[in-house]
């Protein structure tokens, strides 16, 4: 038999590192973090890469990146060398619900996009970024940062990355930071094991709901704030109120007092006369008694009408909520008694 030629396989050649990316893009998504998080930024630029990154270029033409584990094997960013195909469908796969999102690393930086995309503008996207190497540390992300566009999502709080112990950095940043809502689910990436996403998963839920809590304390706190100043400007509005309407009162009682003493008084010019005068004096005093008493009654009706109108038409006005503006109107009249005024300038008249 004619011996068989051996077919010898040729084995599959690691791809070719390349050159890093344009350090302009990595300086513009720091600028971006720098807006809210100044400390993270700076964190990141120190991050020496050189030793745990190496740059490629993928099977599907775009340039991607391999990170060196804790093992000392190099895995892909996102698990895929082929980020631009594999995202969309990773992304595909979660079942989003209308609220904040949290997953723990930043994968290949492509998935990070797509689900910006799937979701609303008002929801917010926090990667859990872990001190340490693999492809949910530090060095990760600084390689994310130099290869993907993010600088729009960062600057505009859509995506927020909280590290360097991505459950800690998560509260802190929630409680700088009030206007972000907790996020409601976690994202699990396919690399995960069960037991480690429900690790993060308790975590990230118990972090919520302290801050659920923290809020509640707070805006209850707000409120009673709020509901004093309320309580202390009514107060002041109120003692204004009743000022105003002792006021009108005591201006009703004044003009009420004058036109009193008007009338006592030429009551008591008209009795001196009838005394003193003959009987046709004494009709002419008496009819001039009279008319002197008529104008100066109407002096009164003036005065009264005029002191108690103004007195209490600015005090209905200004005071019509008090609720004991009448009884102190009523109690400021008691003490100008028409007919003790009068009887007591009679008396005077006599002596």
């Amino acid at each position: 038999m004619p011996a068989t030629a051996e077919r010898t396989v040729p084995a599959r050649q690691a791809p070719a590192p390349i050159d890093p990316p344009d350090p302009r893009l990595f300086e513009a998504n720091l600028r971006a973090i720098a807006k809210r998080q100044a400390e993270l930024a700076d964190l990141l630029a120190a991050v020496d890469i050189r030793e745990c990154v190496r740059f490629f270029r993928g099977r599907d033409g775009s340039v991607t990146a391999r990170v060196l584990d804790a093992d000392g094997a190099w895995r892909w960013l996102g698990c895929s060398s082929a980020p631009a195909v594999s995202a969309p469908q990773l992304v595909g796969r979660f079942s989003l619900e209308p609220m904040n999102v949290a997953l723990v690393g930043t994968g290949s930086g492509r998935e990070l996009i797509e689900l910006a995309g799937r979701t609303h503008y008002h929801q917010a996207i926090f990667c859990l970024v872990e001190d340490g190497p693999g492809p949910d540390g530090l060095a990760a992300a600084a390689a994310v940062l130099r290869l993907v566009d993010l600088s729009e999502l960062l600057s505009s709080g859509r995506l927020v990355l909280a590290g360097c112990d991505g459950v800690t950095a998560l509260n802190e940043f929630l409680r700088r930071h009030v206007g972000f809502a907790p996020p409601g689910q976690v994202l699990p990436w396919p690399w995960q094991s069960p037991e480690q996403f429900a690790a993060i998963t308790a975590r990230v839920h118990a972090i919520c709901e302290r801050r659920v809590g923290e809020v509640a304390r707070d805006a209850e706190r707000v409120a009673r704030r709020f509901h004093a100043k309320l309580h202390v400007a009514g107060t002041r509005a109120h003692r204004g109120n009743g000022r105003a309407g002792r006021r009108g009162a005591a201006r009703g009682d004044r003009g009420a007092v004058r036109g009193g003493e008007s009338n006592a008084h030429a009551r008591a010019e008209t009795g001196a006369r009838e005394g003193e005068g003959e009987g046709e004096s004494e009709s002419e005093s008496g009819g001039e008694g009279e008319g002197e008493g008529e104008s100066e009654g109407e002096g009164e009706g003036e005065g009264e009408s005029e002191g108690e109108g103004e007195g209490e038409g600015e005090g209905q006005e200004m005071c019509q909520r008090c609720p004991g503006s009448a009884h102190r109107r009523e109690s400021a009249r008691s003490l100008f008694d028409f007919t003790a005024v009068l009887d007591r300038v009679q008396a005077a008249a006599a002596r």
